[in-house]
């Protein structure tokens, strides 16, 4: 039991918080919803004030109709984010002081420890958990919330009125505390945060760096920060800030296409592997991630390629391959770079993984004429070529390859001709090249 060692005087306020508080468990597997509903009992709440939901919807409702105090949200329930609940509770509760949101996390615990640190979530539990776990965490954020002191009180009324935009009071309750030496971090972070809604950006970062200068590890001013120069296009402080996150916080899977983009924006190409390796950890992988992956070790191995790191490349085009999911698009642009790069055998392997996926995608045509027209083979150029150049379908690469391949072949004049005029009805702009291609 979890009040058995604890001094009774202690758990009679705990009981004595949480007696007329209302709480809603927002979860599909009946065990949870059990455990916690035992739970609850334990800590003092009523029964007849705990209520369950099996989707956000009827959730939000429940919330919003009784004024749910408590919120234990599964991090996905039905196929929607628990954590999109967080909003309604935060309209009925814009002060969270007296209020309870947790994530019940499945597999991937990492993504639902950087909600808390990005949301107005209290905690997460990760599963597997048993009720003593459940029980603790509860406990842990019970006490957290039980905590009073005047700047706490100043804290929240200020987060309060700047979530309802009552930009004014905010600036009113914030100004006592800044003739003050205490807090100072979150003292500027909370200013910053009132001149950022007033859109006063470059005062808020200003204030936004002073928080940093108290407390470099301030996570909400260096989030803040990396946000508004990355919309500001200042690539360099936005990595360099979000360099500075990695370093103290878990990486938030959700947000990996934006540190993607921040890395190659700033040639940090080994950034991108440290990525491919994180995602590859994740137990649940996002399929849109997974290709964002990809695509960005395809760019992270032509650097590799170009400066000379032909083995470290070629890895890396690999490892571009098993997060492709098989995407034409994707595995287009690996085919190309082994191609550009000499390795046309290793594009020839990898092309033909996907042939019973692709294989009658005139894309994935066009790439198997380019490695046969690498490898001299006229014979499968002019066969695979020939019907897709009539088709209207072939690339310019393709045409150049079944032109020059027809060419060697000794082809009829008026047949070489008529794929020049195929080619240059498909693609007008290059009509000076393709007609320099052929001399009768």
């Amino acid at each position: 039991m979890i009040f058995e060692d604890m001094n009774p005087k202690k758990v009679e306020l705990i009981k004595s918080y949480l007696e007329n508080k209302k709480a809603l468990i927002v979860d599909n597997k009946k065990t949870t919803r059990t455990t916690l509903k035992k739970i609850f009992t334990n800590f003092g709440i009523k029964v007849q004030h705990i209520f369950v939901a099996d989707n956000n919807s009827d959730a939000c409702e429940i919330i919003n109709d009784l004024k749910i105090d408590i919120v234990f949200a599964g991090y996905e329930v039905q196929g929607q984010k628990g954590i999109d609940i967080l909003k309604t509770h935060m309209n009925v509760f814009p002060n969270r002081q007296n209020s309870i949101f947790t994530l019940i996390s499945g597999p991937n615990s990492v993504a639902s420890s950087c909600l808390v640190l990005d949301t107005e979530a209290d905690d997460y539990i990760a599963e597997p958990f048993t009720a003593k776990s459940l029980s603790e965490s509860f406990l842990k954020t019970v006490e957290r919330k039980m905590e009073r002191s005047p700047f706490l009180n100043f804290y929240h009324a200020i987060k309060e009125a700047i979530f309802l935009n009552n930009l004014d009071r905010a600036k009113t309750i914030l100004e006592p505390l800044k003739q003050k030496l205490d807090n100072l971090d979150e003292v500027f972070y909370l200013d910053a945060r009132i001149n950022q809604e007033e859109g006063n950006i470059e005062e808020a970062l200003k204030l936004f760096e002073q928080s940093l200068e108290v407390n470099h590890a301030h996570y909400l001013s260096l989030q803040a920060l990396a946000t508004e120069y990355s919309d500001l296009k200042m690539w360099k402080k936005a990595y360099d800030h979000t360099a500075k996150i990695l370093k103290h916080y878990p990486i938030n899977p959700d947000n990996l296409p934006e540190l993607i983009r921040l890395s190659i924006a700033n040639h940090q190409y080994e950034d991108l592997i440290k990525y491919a390796e994180f995602f590859r950890s994740l137990e649940v992988q996002s399929p849109s991630i997974k290709t964002n992956i990809a695509a960005s070790l395809v760019i992270c191995s032509k650097f590799f390629l170009r400066t000379g790191d032909r083995q470290k490349g070629i890895k890396t085009l690999l490892e571009a391959v098993k997060c492709s999911s098989g995407k034409l698009s994707i595995i287009e642009n690996i085919i190309m770079t082994f191609i550009e790069y000499k390795e046309v055998k290793l594009g020839f392997d990898v092309l033909r993984q996907f042939e019973s996926l692709h294989g009658d995608n005139p894309l994935y045509q066009s790439l198997e004429i380019q490695i046969d027209y690498c490898n001299q083979d006229i014979n499968s150029v002019l066969k695979k070529g020939i019907p897709l150049a009539e088709s209207g379908a072939a690339s310019i690469q393709v045409f150049e390859a079944v032109i020059l391949s027809s060419i060697k072949a000794q082809r009829k004049t008026n047949s070489i001709i008529h794929l020049i005029d195929k080619a240059v009805a498909k693609y007008p702009d290059s009509s000076k090249h393709f007609q320099s291609m052929y001399k009768e």
